[in-house]
């Protein structure tokens, strides 16, 4: 029998670990934004060697969850109802382990993206249901569209990548410590 394979999973966690119920995966959508940014990672703006100039240095660099929901098609530009976690923010950076090609999966390539959110970020609303992987604001080099420090961003960040619905909603309890979400984007 063949498990299926999942490349979004998200949790809520306590003290003693995943909070019984709050296992959700699934798969994303590939947002028609997330479908030009890819392509421009594979097109150069100017040729030959060795001045070679990429087309775009956008990069898939950033997390954002809310409270509302989209229908999952690649219409997607937005989250529907982003949610201010701590200091004003709306985004997260993202961790990245190199996933490539590796010993558990050798025939296929992947990279990996993460994210844990602490119990005072996410005061307030209790409920999570959609989750989005964003990339850059802009495309000069050095300048990601976002200070790296304050990670601020206006509540309507228009490069959603990769976007998934939380059916039903995560909703924190009363002890939760954590969300933590987990992508893989696999090729």
């Amino acid at each position: 029998m063949t498990m299926p394979v999942w490349n979004f999973e998200a949790s809520l966690t306590d003290d003693l670990g995943v909070v019984p119920g709050s296992l959700r995966r699934g798969h994303n959508v590939l947002t028609g934004g997330g479908a030009w940014i890819l392509a421009q990672l594979v097109a150069w703006q100017t040729m030959p060697l060795p001045d070679d100039v990429p087309r775009s240095i956008k990069r898939i660099r950033w997390f954002e969850v809310g409270t509302g929901m989209w229908l999952e098609t690649p219409h997607v530009e937005t989250l529907r109802t982003p949610k201010l976690i701590s200091g004003g923010n709306y985004l997260r950076l993202a961790s990245v382990a190199p996933a490539y090609p590796d010993a558990s999966r050798p025939t296929r390539a992947s990279v990996k993206f993460s994210v844990t959110y602490t119990k005072p970020e996410l005061a307030g609303d209790p409920l999570i249901s959609e989750v989005g992987l964003i990339a850059d604001a802009n495309d000069t080099a050095g300048d990601y569209g976002l200070p790296a420090t304050a990670l601020a961003a206006t509540e309507q960040y228009p490069d959603v990548a990769f976007y998934k619905v939380i059916d039903p909603p995560l909703q924190k309890l009363t002890g939760v410590q954590n969300l933590i979400v987990r992508w893989e984007l696999r090729f």
